[in-house]
């Protein structure tokens, strides 16, 4: 579902390329698109697993054995339930908010203030009231700032050096 790991792809992109994809699939960075997950998600269970790697090598998992994400006329809805894992649920927090984008503010921020993908480093994702993960923020690995690519219950607000969401068949995974 995506892939980060040396910063070549520019994840600062609009709903249109979030809702599509972009990128290298399978080998280089990429976003695999918001549509393509959906048709995947709404017709068999999944399972998405969570890999991340820090500057130092430490590396930590998170699982959510029921994942899912609504469709477009809902924002694609996130649905991420019933965690495990080393990382920690920086990705329950957001569980049934919509998904934001530069270009489409579907935060719960009031709209007076800035939208959370356009202050947090300019990646679309799934923003409650904004940071607790960051998957598509800025490559930069640093220290302190939720506008890198952070997952807060994993290394805190370290940025890291890799990402990896992948989607599994349930029946694959558990049967």
């Amino acid at each position: 579902m995506q892939q980060r790991f040396n910063g070549v792809v520019d994840f600062r992109k609009d709903w249109k390329a979030y809702k599509e994809g972009f990128g290298d699939v399978p080998d280089g960075e990429f976003w695999l698109g918001l549509e393509t997950v959906y048709q995947m998600t709404r017709s068999s269970k999944y399972v998405l697993v969570v890999e991340l790697e820090d500057k130092d090598g430490v590396r930590g998992c998170a699982s959510f054995d029921e994942f899912s994400i609504g469709p477009e006329g809902e924002g694609y809805r996130l649905d991420a339930w019933k965690y495990q894992g080393t990382a920690g649920n920086s990705l329950g927090y957001h569980t049934g908010n919509r998904f934001s984008t530069l270009d489409q503010d579907n935060d719960q921020r009031p709209s007076s203030i800035k939208n959370c993908a356009d202050e947090y480093g300019g990646g679309g994702n799934w923003y409650k009231s904004c940071v607790v993960q960051n998957l598509n923020g800025l490559y930069l690995q640093l220290p302190g700032r939720a506008d890198t690519m952070v997952w807060k219950t994993f290394r805190n607000f370290t940025g890291l050096k890799k990402s990896k969401m992948l989607l599994k068949k349930y029946s694959e995974v558990y049967d």
